[in-house]
């Protein structure tokens, strides 16, 4: 698979909450590091694979993703996206989110897989 078609398959994956095609486009070990808008940092697989259980659960949230730039070679592969991100907090009020998404993937035997999820928030608009 090209480094184009995982991307696809991951972001797929991703909006359609499947866990399981997901998993298959991440490194399963300790070079996994998910950074969380709010600058947190998930890098322990298991708790990666929970926090997108968790998430992929929630049936509120949605989100528009707007390739902004993407780049490859033999081993490594980057992608950029704007997100549009919509969803309800627990008392029930609506709002969004606007942040950049890069998505660094390495090309290991063959298969693409992301080592990288970095989420940036972007300024509101006014």
């Amino acid at each position: 698979m090209t480094f184009s078609e995982t991307l696809d398959m991951h972001i797929n994956a991703l909006i359609n909450r499947d866990l399981e095609t997901f998993q298959k486009t991440l490194v399963p070990d300790d070079r996994l590091s998910v950074i969380l808008q709010n600058g947190s940092r998930l890098a322990d697989f298991n708790d990666i694979i929970h926090f997108h259980k968790t998430w992929f659960s929630d049936p509120d949230w949605s989100l528009e993703l707007n390739l902004l730039s993407t780049w490859s070679n033999q081993q490594t592969g980057c992608a950029t996206f704007q997100v549009n991100y919509a969803d309800i907090d627990p008392t029930g009020k609506a709002y969004q989110l606007r942040y950049l998404l890069s998505l660094i993937f390495i090309n290991e035997n063959e298969n693409w897989l992301l080592v990288l999820d970095q989420n940036t928030m972007l300024p509101k608009v006014r």
